[in-house]
């Protein structure tokens, strides 16, 4: 299996340098690059990546404004990883608030990019090292915040795999933590996404974060 990847990037020797790394990732595939914000939204949705590299600072539409452009997308929306020089706090929490699953710094040592990008096609978040992660918590959409309020509906044992599905362990981990089979841990998470009204991991990694049963990463 390959994932899909665009890029968005108005300096060309950037896309280029990036390019040339996915290139050497197997499963990784370069769909398309854009070079201005106003590229962004037409490019994703007629080659529907499965991520978005995109850059923080553009000509046209801003990083910023292409996240709330996205919003018009029929899910499945690509996962977007910022690319940006700003390594404040505020800039990766603003990020995370507008939609983004990750930020990498542009001076990040290239393996750092390919290990952002499986992280977030895992479902999970990712942001530098050097951010504190207690103060950076992604604003919860709609949707979260309305699940929020049947969180005392959920059983302990769909409290257990949700904790640790929001702190980083795969399926067949948390299976092995709790002694149950994969399957039976497919099955709770199918159940809790179901309840809480999201569709994927990161929707529930975001609940668990908002409601404080996690603190990942």
């Amino acid at each position: 299996m390959s994932w899909g990847i665009v890029l968005a990037d108005d300096h060309k020797l950037v896309r280029a340098g990036i390019i040339a790394l996915l290139e050497e990732v197997a499963d990784f595939r370069v769909l398309g690059e854009a070079d201005d914000g106003d590229q962004v939204l037409p490019l994703c949705r007629s080659l529907r990546p499965d991520v978005l590299l995109l850059d923080l600072a553009m000509p046209g539409r801003s990083g910023l404004q292409v996240l709330e452009d996205l919003q018009d997308l029929e899910p499945p929306r690509p996962r977007v990883l910022m690319l940006s020089m700003h390594a404040s706090e505020a800039h990766v929490q603003r990020c995370l608030r507008q939609g983004a699953v990750g930020y990498v710094l542009k001076n990040a040592a290239p393996e750092e990019l390919e290990l952002a990008i499986r992280q977030v096609l895992q479902g999970q978040l990712w942001w530098p090292p050097a951010v504190p992660a207690p103060t950076v918590l992604p604003e919860p959409s709609p949707a979260v915040r309305a699940a929020a309020l049947g969180l005392a509906e959920l059983t302990p044992r769909q409290l257990e795999v949700l904790k640790l599905l929001a702190d980083g362990l795969n399926t067949k981990e948390v299976a092995r933590q709790l002694g149950i089979s994969p399957k039976t841990v497919e099955t709770y998470r199918a159940q809790l996404m179901q309840r809480l009204g999201v569709q994927d991991l990161v929707g529930l990694v975001r609940f668990a974060l908002f409601n404080g049963i996690s603190s990942y990463p």
